[in-house]
């Protein structure tokens, strides 16, 4: 040890931090070992509960006679996803028989005992199935549930609520449905299509008068599910009053009457190419012979998405045959509008 240098103390730690590492690399591959392990026999297992429970959904789907089946424990949670992916893909006339066998074999009970589950797999997985099995008493936990933070979670809770009781829940959900940027349109308007129209159109009527700004952009979107001639009077007056580019677009989406031709030819000139382009899109409903030039002029508009849709809208003409369609094209000057009237002849009325 006289002869020891500070470099042998360094070797030293190094060997030894070599050591841990190599222990700590074998403790990790162990670790990845057993997660494996535990993952093959955690997939074997649902694989098992599908196995079994699989032909039974299939059977009582069709109305045939299932003998009674016991839920263990560790069924629950496989079954309850099983029986969602099953009802989803089936639909219609069998979701009948599927609801009846969900709550022949208690899935309505499993479900609740779910609901109040920390992650939001299953969470979301109580929701669905509760809105299609559950009752009356858990329309207050879920409407509580539709009012979170969380977007997901939410608004699977406003279709759940929708499902249980659209009369009850269509009042309570249009105020979330046009506060809530975070819920997608498109989604509101496939959940608002199951609905009775009838009672949506007085929901949505009752709350036109007081919508501005956003809301009523979003109000006018969620509109459209009902028939064009049951929403032109609230398109007019927002085409009328409005000034925000968002709300003439969306306003645009659902005029339709031939009557409303000049105040759609109005906003073919607006400043927004996205009202020019709900306006080229609207005269396709409503255009007649004398609108011819305007929307050949469209057709050179500066936005692409604006000479698309007129050219679209001009191919799409009852009044426009094949033969005057092509010496339309041979007409019109503009490099960019020949172009964007070929390819819609192309796309739509192909030879």
């Amino acid at each position: 040890m006289a002869f020891a240098t500070p470099f042998d103390a360094l070797l030293r730690a190094f060997l030894y931090a070599s050591v841990a590492a190599f222990a700590l690399s074998v403790v990790l591959l162990a670790a990845v070992v057993v997660l494996r392990i535990r993952l093959a026999a955690r997939e074997g297992r649902a694989k098992a509960i599908r196995a079994r429970w699989r032909p039974l959904l299939a059977r009582a789907a069709l109305g045939e006679p299932v003998a009674a089946a016991t839920v263990r424990g560790a069924e629950g949670e496989i079954l309850l996803a099983l029986w969602n992916e099953v009802r989803e893909s089936v639909g219609g006339e069998f979701e009948a028989s599927l609801d009846a066998f969900g709550r022949r074999v208690g899935l309505d009970r499993i479900a609740t005992g779910l609901f109040a589950a920390r992650g939001v797999r299953r969470r979301l997985l109580a929701i669905n199935t509760l809105g299609r099995l559950g009752t009356a008493e858990l329309f207050a936990p879920i409407e509580t549930a539709a009012r979170e933070r969380d977007p997901v979670v939410s608004l699977a809770a406003a279709r759940a609520l929708l499902r249980l009781d659209a009369a009850r829940a269509l009042p309570r959900l249009l105020p979330l449905m046009l506060e809530r940027a975070d819920w997608s349109v498109a989604r509101l308007v496939a959940m608002l299509r199951t609905t009775d129209l009838a009672r949506l159109e007085l929901v949505l009527a009752g709350a036109f008068p007081a919508a501005q700004g956003a809301a009523l952009e979003r109000l006018l979107l969620l509109a459209a599910v009902l028939p064009q001639d049951r929403t032109e009077r609230w398109a007019r007056r927002a085409l009328r009053k409005s000034g925000d580019a968002a709300q003439l677009a969306a306003a645009l989406r659902l005029v339709g009457d031939p009557h409303d031709a000049p105040i759609v030819r109005h906003y073919l000139r607006h400043p927004s190419w996205q009202v020019r382009v709900r306006a080229v899109t609207a005269m396709e409903r409503v255009a007649a012979q004398e609108d011819l030039p305007r929307l050949v002029h469209a057709l050179a508009d500066r936005e692409w998405w604006v000479r698309l849709r007129a050219a679209r809208t001009l191919v799409r003409l009852p009044f426009m045959d094949r033969a005057q369609l092509a010496r339309l094209g041979e007409t019109v000057s503009d490099r960019f509008a020949r172009d964007a009237l070929r390819q819609a002849i192309a796309e739509e009325r192909p030879a």
